[in-house]
């Protein structure tokens, strides 16, 4: 009976309208379509953001995001094109990173196009960003089935204001996965049945995993998450114990000088962060048998866009991961289907 209560209040939560709710956002950032690829890095990492919305001031819309993963698709389809891969199988482009010599590929070239192309040409380039815009009216369930869908990101547009008026003047909301689901953290006691059982009891951490050891190059853990279409990877050490993590927004440390691709991705991470490699995240886990609870509050504590499951303390090898996207959809499964 109360389980039955809980979820009837949750959704009664997921009817309400998104312009509602407070998510406690920051004045929206966004990029113009004339802005290069450069502006947009140095964007990010001034308002400490993984992405943007795109606008056209001639339109007076949004017209897309471009994040760091398209920065990444983008330097990495420049390489291949610079180094004769780019007709290549995936396999065979993985290979060629592990030889790439940043002097031979003209990291010049590769530095002129990072800074002359503008965001317009690069907008879902990496294929993870399609674009959405929805009214302030829609209810709130609507949106976690968008993001369930594939959306990493949903600009929300006043539903109330006068329709003539530019978009960037009628923006309520550019909400991320990782933005809703802090805010469903604050509202675990509605589906806090749910939230206290075991991840392991629904499945998470299932999908196949992809990992690099930590003797490979940074370039190959970055082509990795090019070509299978992943943001972050665990780093392990021979012997498969997992150590640490690299995501797409660690590109952003090889933007003033790419032959920092080519260190090792132990190097690169500990150099990037200014910490030795133990003290990155060693403590970025969790295992089969923690709550769902327990992973929300971690992924919102860090925060970080994916935990990673281990097997257990003792062998301490990745075994899955847990993504904001994997909560979503699994509320959506539990809740809107």
């Amino acid at each position: 009976r109360d389980r039955s209560r809980e979820n009837m209040s949750f959704r009664t939560l997921l009817e309400k309208p998104l312009h509602s709710f407070t998510f406690h956002q920051k004045a929206v950032v966004f990029l113009n379509t004339e802005d290069t690829l450069r502006k947009a890095a140095e964007v990010f990492s001034a308002e400490g953001v993984s992405s943007a919305p795109v606008y056209d001031s001639k339109t007076q819309k949004f017209v897309g995001i471009v994040d760091f993963s398209d920065i990444v698709s983008f330097i990495l389809e420049s390489i291949f094109e610079l180094t004769g891969k780019a007709e290549a199988s995936v396999q065979e482009r993985l290979e060629s990173l592990k030889e790439v010599e940043f002097s031979a590929i003209k990291a010049s070239t590769l530095s002129q196009r990072f800074n002359s192309q503008h965001v317009k040409n690069f907008l879902n380039h990496s294929l993870r960003n399609p674009y959405l815009n929805v009214s302030g009216n829609i209810p709130f369930g609507d949106l976690l089935k968008h993001f369930a869908a594939g959306c990493q990101r949903v600009v929300v547009l006043r539903h109330d204001a006068d329709q003539s008026l530019p978009e960037k003047d009628r923006i309520l909301f550019y909400l991320t996965q990782s933005a809703v689901l802090k805010y469903l953290s604050t509202q675990v006691d509605l589906f806090k049945a749910l939230a206290d059982e075991k991840v392991g009891t629904h499945g998470f951490g299932q999908k196949s995993l992809y990992a690099i050891k930590e003797d490979q190059s940074a370039l190959s853990a970055f082509g990795i998450m090019h070509e299978f279409k992943i943001s972050g990877l665990p780093i392990v050490t021979k012997e498969g114990v997992y150590e640490a993590s690299i995501s797409v927004k660690d590109i952003k440390h090889a933007l003033t000088e790419f032959s920092h691709l080519t260190k090792t991705v132990r190097e690169y991470c500990a150099h990037s962060r200014q910490e030795s490699l133990l003290e990155i995240n060693p403590t970025v886990f969790c295992q089969k048998t923690d709550t769902l609870a327990y992973v929300i509050q971690k992924l919102i504590k860090l925060p970080i866009h994916r935990i990673f499951v281990v097997d257990d303390i003792k062998h301490f090898a990745p075994v899955g991961v847990i993504s904001y996207y994997d909560v979503v959809s699994f509320l959506v499964e539990k809740f809107l289907l």
